[in-house]
């Protein structure tokens, strides 16, 4: 019985050295092309693995019932206007949203606006006053500095 648990024991082991070693690459004999396509090989297999894990957690929360669109039924956007300024040369984009929101609700505290993560966020103001923000899950949730009661409105002339 001991003979046996170590034979199979030992071959586990040599099967899993040997599947680890096929699967290793030599990154010495390669050349710089070769490492760069394998980065790039990876890079798209892990962005498309983390991006089906998105979505199923989105279909998982859906269909408990907890909203994917943050409070953006508490508001009314009366108004966007986007300002956009496009650097070339540095291949960066720099932008500012001015708006103008109506609370339908009383005790609005907070925004949440849909952005892609991709795009980075530097400050938010409200009415004027540079308020603390969250950019996560695609949402840019904007906390205003006050609390608005229906009808009421907040904007970022």
């Amino acid at each position: 019985m001991r003979d046996t648990i170590f034979t199979l024991l030992i071959s586990v082991i040599t099967c899993v050295l040997f599947f680890t070693q096929a699967a290793a690459y030599d990154y010495i004999n390669m050349t710089p092309e070769e490492i760069e396509q394998l980065k790039e090989e990876r890079h798209a297999f892990y962005k498309a693995k983390s991006e089906h894990k998105e979505l199923s957690i989105k279909r998982q929360l859906v269909q408990e019932g907890i909203r994917l669109d943050g409070n953006q039924a508490d508001y009314d956007v009366r108004y966007y206007g986007i300002h956009i300024s496009l650097d070339f040369d540095n291949e960066t984009i720099d932008a500012h949203i001015d708006y103008k929101i109506r609370s339908v609700i009383d005790g609005l505290s907070s925004v949440d606006l849909n952005l892609h993560n991709q795009l980075i966020v530097d400050q938010v103001f409200v009415d004027g006053v540079e308020t603390g923000f969250s950019h996560l899950a695609n949402i840019l949730s904007i906390t205003t500095p006050t609390s608005y009661d229906q009808d009421d409105e907040l904007d970022r002339p």
